[in-house]
């Protein structure tokens, strides 16, 4: 799945046009947040310590059970501002599981939790801002050239190794995939095979995936060897040479 990144949520345009969207899922970044706005709930993951791997996040959930109105409230009462909104979030006292209050007008009660992330596959939006697009097929694939298509999503399938799995290859999310790479890359190898990459981890075959790169693929360079011909002396015959 791809995921928008916004510069900012710091106004009420802005914040209209989140809200209006079909896919209310997204990460900022400044503040580096996860925003992700359901139905009664207003989830936010702090990203902002270069987070790679998820569970490392605090996550704030805010809401009701059965209303969405308090979330407008609660929106509008922090200015329609993200900063301002995690900068009050970080006043509370979170001694208790969950803090519930009842002070945002119309009798609208709202609760808020402060936990850790359970999802592994969250990364850091700056964390990713080095690993650009690939603009051509490099010549010789890397794990960083990888690591580049799976963050922009420049292929067309990413499967589990038939190899590794005799049943049918699994389809894999490759954000989760490039954040166990980062974890510890000396555990994989990339190689190509006619036009698709081969990943194995620790030396068996784990992945196969085909890029999307516009141009052609880059064909290797045939050099045909040198060849140096050395002739026998010619023949003399009644003493005489007839090749000169």
């Amino acid at each position: 799945m791809m995921i928008r990144i916004l510069p900012k949520l710091e106004n009420a345009e802005q914040w209209h046009d989140f809200i209006q969207r079909e896919q209310r899922y997204c990460f900022v970044n400044e503040p580096e947040t996860l925003v992700d706005l359901q139905s009664n709930h207003l989830m936010i993951t702090l990203l902002n310590k270069g987070v790679r791997n998820g569970r490392q996040a605090i996550k704030y959930s805010i809401g009701a059970k059965t209303s969405s109105d308090p979330i407008k409230y609660f929106i509008a009462h922090c200015r329609f501002s993200l900063s301002f909104m995690l900068y009050l979030l970080e006043q509370l006292d979170f001694s208790k599981t969950v803090l519930d209050y009842d002070g945002l007008g119309n009798g609208h009660a709202l609760s808020i939790r402060r936990f850790f992330a359970r999802e592994r596959e969250i990364l850091s939006p700056s964390l990713l801002s080095n690993l650009a697009p690939l603009s051509e097929w490099p010549a010789r694939w890397s794990l960083g050239a990888l690591l580049s298509l799976l963050a922009n999503h420049q292929y067309h399938y990413l499967y589990g190794s038939k190899t590794a799995n005799q049943n049918m290859a699994p389809r894999l999310d490759g954000l989760a995939l490039l954040l166990n790479i980062l974890d510890k890359p000396s555990r994989y190898k990339v190689r190509t095979h006619e036009e698709e990459l081969l990943i194995n981890r620790d030396g068996q075959p784990f992945a196969v995936l085909m890029p999307k790169l516009p141009g052609a693929l880059p064909r290797p360079v045939l050099q045909a060897p040198e060849v140096r011909l050395t002739l026998p002396p010619a023949p003399v015959l009644d003493g005489r040479d007839y090749l000169n």
